[in-house]
């Protein structure tokens, strides 16, 4: 019975009886400056007041993309209409964010700062909790260390005030392990109760961190096991995650009403993964530069400088020590901190290792699989855990090494947030505002007006609300052209022959045709088109790398007369031949007027007859 009490108990007891982790980092605290409450309340104030303030620095940035999707979602009836919009049209998202997103829009209203300041409230609880989590497997140094590299990592900068579920999720995943400590140290039904709650919360947040959750109950009980833990410990566990499984019914109905509708989509925008998904992902999560922030996708425009005059060789010169010292260098470190991590007495290292590296393999085999897109932002939960393991195994350096460490990695933070900052900038200004912006400027913003954007026009009411902004054309062609039953883009012949024929095939020979893309799309197109005045203006938005598509017609039939590039490049062959029909449909019914462009967008403005 004793042997068993003893098991049992808090670590405190366990220094009396045999040394242990614990033990050791409680002698090491005893002499440790954190010891001192005004070092350790100012380091802690410290951090904190550099996260807040690195953070504000983005607060009023405009929407991108994502973050319009989240207010589309939320904008509607809760829980009835919220739960058809996902179901219907979003196709990938569980919606308790948006449950939360469409409270604080009713009673904070819909700004720009109300919504990112909602998430960056979240997002600044993760730092105690962080601390919380590491000083129960280490020590208040390391605590703060950790802390610390959450407050300025700067992937996590940027993504803390998303209008997205991010900083929820990973909120939930620390409580996760925070509350798996307790049970395994004390055995406590009420830490194992709080655990099946935010494992059961989770996934309905962000549909891929279930992966998480089995991650962990796979890494748990295979500790357990190899503890030889008592039997009625391990019992109460699997007992407890059976409860959280009846949870996930909701859950599992969701995610196969979602399988089977994206199973029979004719084009997806999941791009082969390779090993720059990976070291691009990896990047995104540890580094001082993030690298490309919402993608890590290998986009071949993108090039080194060419040449061997002076300056060009001394910007890749300055590129290449950027890449070392800001990406490859971290990286390094932070891989040397984990793997010394585990070899410290405290075993449960191990645990959130397993958990970690088991949750990775998983998005590995499912990018590879070509089922979610392998990118920092949808495995972003995993990276508390990465700085708290880091943290713990760098911390066995000596002090001059551990102050060095710190020191680099800060100001590498600090001089890569100064150099993301204005690419973060420019994908938000360029994104969704900078249509409606230029809309204004010109003196096009009638209703009766029409703008043409066959990209995120889902989410353009966010900029163009307003009784004198124009109008815009509800189609998303993405969206539209994936769809087998799409009656905007496919005549029911075309619909017919996805379903008993090659669909590249059929691809092929709508690109290529010299007629219109169907009979279904001239005559939706033609009805907008008709419905501006004389006088009116149609607005043609072509956002950023889209413009790649715009090629003569001629091009079009000689690039897609070539059966792999109509199955390498589906979606892009299917925008290229809208960009050729529209262009021929205005040439019919209106008059060029001009074309401009900012620093992302091109627009063509035509002025109907």
């Amino acid at each position: 019975m004793s042997k068993k009490t003893n098991k049992n108990k808090p670590v405190k007891k366990a220094v009396n009886i045999e040394p242990s982790e614990t033990a050791v980092v409680e002698e090491n605290n005893s002499g440790s400056i954190f010891d001192n409450k005004f070092v350790f309340w100012g380091a802690f104030g410290l951090i904190i007041l550099v996260s807040i303030a690195l953070r504000l620095t983005l607060i009023d940035f405009p929407l991108w993309y994502d973050e319009g999707c989240s207010i589309a979602a939320a904008i509607n009836t809760f829980p009835a209409g919220i739960n058809n919009y996902l179901w219907t049209q979003d196709l990938q998202h569980t919606p308790l964010y948006f449950y939360i997103l469409h409270f604080i829009m009713q009673f904070f209203g819909d700004s720009v700062v109300v919504l990112r300041a909602s998430s960056l409230i979240v997002s600044m609880a993760l730092l105690p909790v962080t601390y919380i989590v590491t000083e129960k497997l280490s020590s208040k140094k390391v605590a703060l260390f950790a802390m610390l590299l959450m407050g300025i990592n700067t992937f996590q900068v940027l993504y803390s005030i998303e209008i997205r579920m991010y900083p929820y999720v990973i909120l939930l995943a620390l409580l996760s392990v925070n509350y798996l400590i307790d049970y395994d140290r004390t055995s406590d039904r009420k830490a194992l109760i709080k655990l099946g709650i935010v494992n059961l919360l989770n996934p309905y947040f962000l549909t891929g961190s279930i992966i998480f959750v089995l991650a962990q109950f796979i890494i748990y009980t295979s500790y357990l096991d190899w503890r030889k833990a008592d039997s009625k410990k391990i019992s109460d566990y699997v007992m407890s995650n059976l409860f959280v499984l009846l949870g996930y019914i909701p859950y599992i109905i969701i995610i196969v009403h979602y399988a089977l509708v994206r199973s029979h989509f004719l084009v997806t925008d999941l791009s082969k993964f390779s090993a720059i998904n990976f070291w691009g992902t990896i990047q995104n999560l540890v580094s001082c530069d993030p690298g490309h922030i919402h993608e890590t996708r290998f986009e071949p425009f993108f090039n080194y400088l060419k040449g061997n005059t002076p300056e060009i060789l001394h910007k890749n010169s300055v590129m290449q020590f950027q890449v070392w010292t800001l990406v490859f260098l971290p990286m390094i470190v932070f891989v040397g901190g984990i793997i010394r991590s585990l070899f410290d007495k405290e075993k449960l290292n191990q645990v959130v290792f397993g958990t970690i590296f088991l949750s990775l393999l998983a998005f590995v085999f499912l990018a590879n699989a070509r089922t979610i897109a392998f990118t920092g932002r949808y495995i972003i939960f995993i990276a508390p855990f990465i700085f708290i393991l880091g943290a713990i195994g760098l911390s066995k350096f000596n002090k001059y090494v551990l102050i060095s460490i710190i020191l680099l990695y800060t100001i590498g933070c600090g001089y890569a947030f100064k150099i993301t900052y204005p690419k973060y900038q420019f994908i938000a200004e360029y994104s969704l505002k900078s249509p409606a912006d230029f809309i204004k400027k010109n003196g096009y913003n009638n209703k009766k007006n029409l703008v043409v954007m066959p990209f995120a026009s889902s989410v353009s009411f966010y900029y163009f609300n307003g009784a004198d902004m124009p109008r815009v054309l509800p189609l998303e062609l993405f969206h539209a052209v994936r769809n087998p039953e799409s009656t905007i883009i496919y005549d029911n012949d075309q619909r017919e022959a996805f379903k008993t024929g090659d669909k590249y095939k059929v691809f092929q020979k709508i690109i290529t045709s010299d007629k219109y893309i169907s009979k279904n799309f001239m005559e939706f197109m033609d009805s907008y088109i008709s419905s501006v005045p004389k006088g009116g203006y149609i607005i043609w938005v072509v956002y950023y790398s889209d413009n790649y598509a715009i090629i003569p017609p001629e091009q079009v039939k000689r690039v897609y007369g070539k059966m792999d590039n109509v199955i390498d490049y589906t979606m892009t062959g299917m925008l290229s031949k809208f960009d050729v029909d529209f262009v021929s449909m205005m040439m019919q019914k209106a008059q060029f007027v001009k074309k401009d462009r900012d620093e992302s967008n091109q627009f063509f403005v035509f002025r109907k007859k």
